[in-house]
This record gives structure tokens, sequence and C-alpha cells, in this order.
């Protein structure tokens, strides 16, 4: 018999089917078989288009990139999708636009207002003669597959306002770019070209020393005291690395070099990460990603350190030598480009399956690419890693305190120059002065927290008057304490407050709150046949009737305990109390877990992010919002028992893969939620006194419809709701 699946003929996102019955194909860029963008207003985008051409110059002017509105259809095997999107000329220079036989051809930077590519919002497709096809694919495609952050890329037929053309598809570095290489949302910053681009009839290269970063992801930053405080962190420490850069960079800025140190951190695996990066561009011969410029980075709050992204990297795996290597460049990564970092990095890229990585990247080049060119960038990584091992030339530039040099420099070679240093923001108002200095005298200038996250946005010119934001302070500094525990391979970063009692011996760690707000974060590689109990105190009145601004704390932290990136075998995890957004959060973890189980919190009892878990028993009773949150994973629960949630008894979304064996849900608004590109299957249901069953549906534009499979049981309450995207299907059939 055919299950029964609540449809709507036509699905609510633009699509003439069902997307929640397509959620993996939706998922993966290469089900794409063509994409055809039409401009609404076509002539007079060809009028800008042949102004770009015609005009003299190689750069393209920014008053030619405003945005036009259109059409993005995308067709897939099993459907079409058409959506509303705005789209602008993309690029700095003149590459970016070709006339062919009288047809005008443009690389596009488009923004969709509905609907998704792949879960992308914004993309670019770039004419491949930019980007040298075939080899950007091929990059971005290993680093992923080797865990470094690099956005999806393919080739596809395109039919650019009724032209044909093959294009390269690349998602936008932005938050759903995150989503998809499990991360959490935070600060993203880019190498701000602003001088660049001003002077580049003046040789605008021989400023590069000058140049800093900014952040790309303002409105982001500007939502709370929280991203505020930690964007100001993060952006403090990168520009002290592009200032440490600039000032060894100055004594011949015609050199165009690579050479930037990591921000400042504590965290081994953030410098792990950024040496391994930058070896493995060099390896690639994709080092002009390399160039300060072209740099794009994320802060990972739960290390607190800087991670790059690939952007630009030009590679060109046949290359004999690496660009941009310089002797000034070797004297910062001697220390780093040792033979145990090459010899791990070889490791590691052995040990992909070059068959599988081969099938993957034809696919993403729709069988147009070269058939053996992911097998010979393998070959010449195994050889060109170990030519990477630098002998010791010399000390590399140091960040202590770059400023003084800098700041002669800049009003030295821009006498007009205004710098900007901004104090910690008052977190009752969020109002923060800054010093905003010319080269004689200084002004106090007070600034909003709009305007405060402008200023982290990047140079601002006035005319042919530059100001630049150099550091922008935090209120508490480093309002945390590290404690490593002796015995346990772990490290416990957590607030002054928390009291710690371990028993290495007995596998048991217990945690007790001084303050509802009291938290703790544990990382490490392994955690096996260990109890931690987290003791907490019931948040204020108060807090219920003014709940935080935003969910998480300054160090991007949601939970009163925090586990991340941890490898777990039969772990058993309670809480009790806290008056933290989430009582337990799970992130970026894998293995399995024997019992979770959380009693009175303040909000969500557990919520898991990014994980790969097995979970023999989650018992919890009582949370002000969800009793289990799942998001961005994989999941598979023996048993869930979830009592008095004031909303949902167990809410999945972000595209997880969530299996139940048995569910009992009571007391709850919502007995179980599926959502956004998600599936879900309970092999046995029981849900008792709630307002609704469950609800199926796609609440973010960056996903499908969802899906649930509901088992043999009961409801005792109303069914619940399904919108058009999605599919319930009540008997268990199909999936």
């Amino acid at each position: 018999m055919a299950p029964a699946l609540l449809l709507a003929p036509v699905a609510e996102a633009g699509c003439d089917f069902p997307t929640g019955q397509y959620r993996a194909e939706l998922a993966d860029i290469a089900s794409v078989r063509r994409i055809e963008v039409s401009v609404d207003k076509a002539r007079k985008w060809a009028r800008n288009g042949l102004r770009i051409i015609t005009l003299d110059g190689e750069q393209i002017a920014e008053k030619y990139k405003r945005s036009f509105n259109g059409t993005v259809s995308v067709f897939y095997d099993f459907g079409r999708c058409d959506f509303p999107a705005r789209l602008r000329q993309n690029g700095d220079f003149k590459d970016h636009v070709e006339l062919d036989r009288g047809r005008l051809l443009q690389s596009l930077n488009i923004r969709l207002d509905e609907g998704n590519i792949a879960h992308a919002v914004r993309f670019k497709l770039f004419l491949q003669k930019t980007r040298n096809a075939e080899n950007e694919v091929l990059a971005t495609l290993l680093l992923s597959r080797l865990g470094f952050l690099a956005p999806r890329t393919r080739v596809v037929d395109v039919v650019q306002n009724g032209t044909p053309v093959r294009m390269l598809w690349q998602e936008t570095v932005a938050k759903e770019f995150l989503e998809h290489n499990r991360r959490r949302e935070g600060p993203m910053f880019e190498g701000d070209e602003a001088l660049l681009a001003l002077w580049s009839d003046q040789g605008g290269y021989l400023l590069e020393d000058l140049g800093l970063a900014r952040v790309v992801n303002d409105k982001w930053a500007e939502r709370g005291a929280a991203s505020v405080a930690m964007t100001a962190d993060a952006f403090t420490r990168l520009q002290a690395a592009y200032a440490t850069y600039g000032n060894a960079h100055a004594p011949d800025p015609s050199q165009a070099l690579t050479g930037m140190p990591v921000p400042a951190t504590d965290s081994a695996e953030a410098a792990h990460i950024w040496w391994d990066y930058a070896a493995m561009m060099f390896a690639m011969r994709a080092s002009h990603g390399l160039r300060p410029h072209n740099r794009k980075f994320y802060w990972n709050a739960f290390l607190q350190g800087m991670e790059p992204i690939y952007y630009d990297g030009e590679a060109d795996p046949k290359r004999a030598d690496p660009r941009y290597l310089r002797a000034l460049d070797k004297v910062l990564y001697a220390p780093h480009f040792s033979a145990e970092r090459m010899a791990r990095l070889q490791a590691a890229v052995a040990a992909l399956d070059g068959t599988d990585l081969t099938a993957r990247y034809r696919a993403l080049c729709d069988s147009g690419c070269t058939p053996d060119a992911a097998a010979h960038l393998l070959d010449r990584l195994a050889a060109n890693l170990p030519a990477l091992v630098l002998p010791s030339e010399g000390t590399g530039p140091a960040l202590a305190d770059p400023w003084p040099v800098f700041r002669a420099r800049l009003f030295q070679r821009r006498p007009e120059a205004r710098s900007r240093d901004i104090a910690a923001a008052d977190p009752g108002s969020g109002i923060a002065t800054a010093q905003l200095c010319s080269r004689d005298n200084c002004d106090t200038q007070v600034l909003d927290r709009a305007a405060h996250v402008a200023a982290l946005s990047g140079a601002v010119l006035d005319g042919m008057k530059l100001t630049m934001t150099l550091t922008a302070q935090t209120a508490d500094g480093t309002a945390y304490t590290t404690t490593p525990l002796t015995g346990w391979g772990l490290t416990l970063r957590h607030s002054p407050g928390l009291a710690i009692e371990t028993d290495p011996k007995g596998r048991r760690l217990v945690l007790t709150q001084s303050a509802p707000d009291d938290w703790a974060l544990l990382m490490g590689d392994r955690l096996e046949r260990v109890e931690i109990a987290f003791k907490g105190l019931p948040p204020p009145p108060a807090a219920a009737e003014a709940p935080p601004e935003q969910r998480f704390n300054p160090y991007g932290l949601t939970g009163c305990l925090t586990l991340y990136g941890m490898t777990l075998s039969r772990v058993r995890i309670s809480a009790e109390g806290g008056g933290c957004e989430d009582g337990i959060n799970i992130v970026s973890s894998r293995g399995d877990i024997a019992l979770l189980e959380v009693h009175d919190a303040a909000s969500d009892a557990v919520d898991i992010d990014f994980a790969d878990l097995h979970v023999a028993e989650a018992r919890i009773t009582g949370a002000g919002n969800d009793c289990l949150d799942l998001s961005g994973g994989h999941y598979r629960f023996d048993l869930v028992l979830a009592a008095n949630c004031g909303d949902k008894a167990v809410s999945v979304g972000e595209a997880s893969a969530v299996a139940i064996g048995d569910l009992d849900a009571r007391a709850s608004a919502i007995g179980i939620s599926s959502k956004d590109g998600s599936s879900v299957t309970v092999d046995r249901v029981g849900i008792e006194a709630t307002l609704f069953c469950h609800e199926v549906f796609r609440k973010k534009q960056e996903f499908p419809g969802a899906y649930l499979r509901l088992g043999p049981g009961q409801c005792n309450g109303p069914a619940g709701w399904v919108d058009a995207d999605s599919v319930l299907d009540p008997r268990g059939d199909s999936g």
C-alpha cells in the first residue's frame, strides 16, 4: 500500500516538485543540470556591460556593479525551480566581461531572494578563464576533503540572457557556507583592498604594506553586545598580523609577498591549521590565495583562533616552483615548514581515496575536465610537500605591538590619513569611544553600535581622506580560565567562578556553578567511559522577564557545558539547572554516548550541532524551550524520554539525519519537529499531552523542505501541520 504523503501539488519555494522529497539531491551541487539567468531590464544591463568594455583602464569601477533584478532558473533531472534574484557584475578587472560574436557575457554575483542552490543563497558565476576553472574545482575539492574551509565549486552549463556558456559556479563565503562546513556563524574577514583600488593608477600595490583587514559579515556583528565583542577581539588580533606583515614588507614594497604571521592565539590547533593551510597552498601552486589582499578568514570561537578560507588561489599543479615564496617569506615560514609537518600532510593526502576524489571531480566538472587531473595533483603533492621543508633563515617578524612603527609609516606615506583606535563598548548602552588621530592631533569620537561595526568594515575614503581602524578593544579581556585536566588528556576552559572536582581514577568530573551563567568548555581528542555531571543554579527570576540579547556569550558559547571536537565512547553526561541558553551543547563531535540526562534547564536542555553520534538513552525532564535540539549532523537514539518541554520535545533542523528507536514525549507544546532539509525516522511513537504531535516544514531559505517518518504508536493531541515543501510519512513505508 502506498504511503500517505501530505503534499501540495506545487511547492512554495519556486519549484515544481516538493523539495522535501529530494533533500539529498538538492544538497549536492553536482545535481544541477543547467542554470538560466535573465535580467529584468536587459537593455540597461547590456548598456552597463558595454560601458565596462569601452571605458579606459582595466579596472571595473564600483558604479558599474549596481544590482539588477532578475530570475534564476535551476534545472534538475526531477524538475525545475525559478527564483527571483538580484544580480550584479562581478570581478575587479575587465577579464570578467567579454563580447563573444556580439553576445555580452559577464561574471555574475548573484543573491537569490527566494530559494537556494545546494543550500547556497549567494553565489558567483565566473567566466571560466578568470579562475582557471578545472584547477579551481580541484583545489577547492581537495582542501575540503582535508578539512580546510573552501567554497564548493563546479563547472556548469549556463544560459546568460539567452546565450549558452559554460561557467564556474562558486558559493559565496557567507553564513550558508559556514553551515555547510559545520561551523557556527561567527566573524568573517578579508583583506581590505581599499588602498589598492583607490591608487591603482599610481602603483596601488606599492601601498600594500599599509593594507589591513575588514569585517565582511557586519550585519551579524551588529546584532548584539556579544557579537560586537567577539568581532572586535578577532579584528584586533588579525589587524596586528597584517600590520606585522606590512612592517616587514615596507623595506621593499615592490615585492609580492605572502608571509603573514598567525594572528595571536593560545590554541595549538588553530596555529596548526594556519601553517598547514599555507603549506598546502604552496604545494598546490595556489599561493596567489596567500597574498594578503586576497585572503579570507573565519574566527573559530571554540579555538579562539583564525581559520583561513580558500579564495582565488590560481592553482597550477603543473608549475615547477611555488609563487610568492621569497626570501622574506622564507624567514617566516622556515620554523613551521618542518619535515614533520610535510610528512604529516603527505600522509593525509595519501589517505584520500583517489578513485572517489577523481569521480567527484569529474562530477563537478560535468565530465568536462581532464580525466587524470585529480591523480596528477595527488602525485604532484607527494613531490611538492617534502620540497617545502625550509632551513632556518633568521627570526620571523614578531606580533609584539606593531602599531608605533605602522602609524609612523602610515602618516609618512599618506599624510592626509587618519587612524582610529576604539575602546571597549559600554555593555549597557553599546556606546564606544574612539581616538581618531591625524598626523598632528587626536579627537575623541563617539560610536553607537552601528558606527562601531561600520568602523571595523574597512578603510573609509572621504574624498581622498583615508581613515583606517587599527584596533578595537573588548571589555573584559580574557575573562576565562584554562585548566588542564591532568590524567584526562583534556583541556577545560571555563568561567572563573566554576568549581571543578576531578576523579581520574573513578572517571568522574563534577562541575558546579557559583553563578547561573557560569560555563565550561571541554576540548580534547578522546573521552572514554567518563561520567560528567554539571550542577547548575536556577536563573534569577528577572532572567525570564528580560532574556539575553543573544544566545551566546562573547566566546561564542551557548551551553553551560559544551563539548567540542571530541571522539566520545560510552560517556555519561548529566546536567541540572543553569541559566545558559543550552544546558548541554555538543559540537563537532562523534562517537557514542551511553546517557544524556538533564533536569530543569532554563532554555534548551540538550543542543547538538554538527556531530555524528549514537546515543543509547536521552532522559530529559523540564526545559524552558526545547528538550532535545539537533542540527547539522547525523544522529541515532535508541530511546528518547522528554517531558515538560516549553516548546518542542524533539527539534531537528539544518539538514540533519536522525533515527529514533523509541520516542516518549509528554507535556510539551510540540512532540517532534522536522525542518529545513532534515530527515527524521521514529520507529515507535508515544506522544501525550502536547498541543501538536508534529510539524514538518521549511523555515530557512537556504534549505529545502523536510521529511518525517513515524512508526506505530499514538499521539493523543492534534496531528500538527506539514508545509507544501515537506513530506510526512505516518505509516513508515517510505523515505
